[in-house]
C-alpha cells in the first residue's frame, strides 16, 4: 500500500514538473513546443483543468482560436 502511495505521489510530482517545464518553455517564447507537451500532459490526465487552461491559452497564442475555446470554456 505505502508503495502505491509513493507511485501516485511521484505521478503527480512527474505531472506537475512537466506542467512547469511547458510553462517554461512558453516564457522562453518557445510556444509550439510548449503547445506539444501541453498536448502530451492533456493526454495523460484528461480532467487535469489546470492543463486544460495553460493549453487553452498557448493555443489561442498559436492562433488556433476553435482549439483554444474548447478548453478555454
Amino acid at each position: 500500500m505505502q508503495l502505491l502511495i509513493v507511485w501516485i505521489g511521484a505521478a503527480c510530482l512527474w505531472a506537475q514538473m512537466s506542467l512547469d517545464e511547458a510553462m517554461d518553455l512558453a516564457a522562453k517564447g518557445k510556444f509550439a513546443q510548449a503547445e506539444q507537451a501541453l498536448l502530451a500532459l492533456e493526454k495523460a490526465q484528461p480532467g487535469d483543468a489546470e492543463v486544460q487552461y495553460r493549453l487553452g491559452l498557448i493555443l489561442l497564442r498559436n492562433g488556433k482560436v476553435k482549439e483554444a475555446s474548447t478548453r478555454l470554456e
